[in-house]
């Protein structure tokens, strides 16, 4: 007994909630890399609901195919193309050597979406479609628009409005006690006058980004980036 009307409903659903949070959750990774938890887990969510969602989506189409439209179609192709990118990341890493792998799987996902997007819209305009199913394209839309809009805001600000505490700045005029050395008998680093901008050791989660490295020492980093050694990083 094959999947019924309900089944079939259900099950799109599914699809469409888990694609939405998919959505929110990659316009969130491609808007901040940092080296918190929080990060991190989304990375983990970003693998694991992405790898849920592609075979949620053979599954359906495989039962399916003859009846869907064929802007579905191109779409759930673009999405599985984007997919297999992504796996193909997963396996390899982000390096310098695969930004075209991670290209390819953010252009291909935009795609996938964007068709998707025109399927919705196309599906409300047919014939006795309830309300509810008219609603959908207008908060599908804006939904995208936000996801692929909020990244490029954040990079851009990110990038052009930088923070005072990523700047040295010495100060005029040098102290005249011992005391008034860096930040003072207090510092992990007294008598030296070296400081820090979180005013005590640097903190740990600033190494897991290795690429911060790069800024200063470009050839010892790239030495290392093309040797085994950046395996044993927890950011490769």
């Amino acid at each position: 007994m094959g999947p019924t009307t309900g089944d079939k409903t259900r099950l799109a659903k599914l699809l469409m909630l888990g694609f939405f949070i998919l959505l929110i959750n990659s316009s969130y990774l491609a808007a901040y890399a940092e080296p918190s938890i929080f990060y991190m887990s989304n990375i983990l969510l970003h693998i694991g609901l992405g790898l849920v969602l592609a075979i949620a989506f053979l599954i359906y189409l495989a039962r399916n195919f003859k009846g869907l439209h064929l802007t579905f179609k191109l779409a759930t192709l673009a999405l599985l193309i984007s997919a297999g990118f992504g796996i193909y990341v997963m396996k390899y890493g982000a390096m310098r050597a695969n930004r075209w792998a991670l290209q390819t799987h953010i252009i291909f996902a935009v795609v996938g979406s964007i068709l998707l997007a025109v399927h919705i819209y196309e599906r409300a305009r047919r014939p006795g479609t309830s309300h509810r199913q008219r609603t959908l394209p207008r908060a599908y839309t804006a939904l995208l628009v936000v996801a692929l809009f909020f990244p490029v805001v954040a990079i851009g600000y990110h990038r052009y409005d930088r923070s005072p505490k990523d700047y040295i700045v010495n100060p005029p005029s040098p102290p005249l006690t011992m005391e008034g050395e860096g930040d003072g008998p207090n510092s992990p680093f007294f008598p030296s006058s070296a400081t820090t901008n979180v005013k005590g050791i640097i903190p740990a989660n600033f190494f897991m980004t290795s690429d911060m490295c790069a800024r200063c020492h470009k050839d010892i980093y790239d030495q290392w980036n093309s040797s085994a050694h950046h395996f044993s990083s927890f950011n490769n």
